[in-house]
């Protein structure tokens, strides 16, 4: 009965110290907006991160470029690409205070690629080859980070994507500027 007991105490003391390590270990999370410059035209990325620990986060973002290229017979063809990226960013350079940060990071991109809204003609009567269709590949990206207050910091993201599938070129670039929320 006293061996019973006994383990019974360790096993609650045990489970009471590891809830309280995981209470204290409870992460941060964080929304960031950040318009900016995409191949050929503009682009608009909304992100959530999630902080495992105080530096490195699990990235997911959702992009949206809206571009127009000009063909060899001066014909405009407006395309636009949407993707969902997932990512894991660590930091390379860091202050002292964490008041700046350069992440770096890299994982999936899947998507959608529409070009000339998905009509096959082009305005001089000209026929497109290309078909907008599916997109999936890599990410990899540059995020700087620059701290305001507690909650909002200043962000420079720099995103580079190489994608399978694409009738416009596999890589595809973006930078913004933009501003990122910590939650908690």
């Amino acid at each position: 009965m006293k061996i019973m007991r006994k383990n019974g105490l360790a096993f609650a003391f045990l489970l009471f110290t590891g809830l309280a390590s995981l209470q204290g270990q409870r992460s941060k999370t964080a929304v960031e907006f950040a318009p900016g410059y995409a191949q050929e035209g503009f682009g608009i990325k909304g992100a959530f991160n999630y902080y495992h620990n105080r530096t490195d986060y699990l990235h997911a973002n959702i992009l949206a470029t809206f571009s127009k290229e000009k063909t060899s017979t001066a014909v405009t063809v407006p395309y636009n690409i949407f993707l969902f990226n997932a990512a894991y960013f660590t930091p390379v350079i860091k202050s002292k205070d964490n008041s700046n940060s350069l992440y770096t990071g890299g994982g999936i991109s899947l998507g959608y690629e529409s070009i000339n809204g998905n009509e096959p003609d082009l305005e001089d009567n000209s026929l497109l080859v290309s078909e907008s269709g599916l997109l999936y590949g890599f990410y990899g990206g540059i995020n700087a980070d620059y701290f305001l207050s507690d909650s909002f910091s200043l962000i420079l993201p720099i995103d580079l994507f190489y994608h399978f599938g694409s009738d416009l070129g596999n890589i595809h670039f973006f930078t913004g500027l933009g501003v990122r929320y910590h939650i908690n």
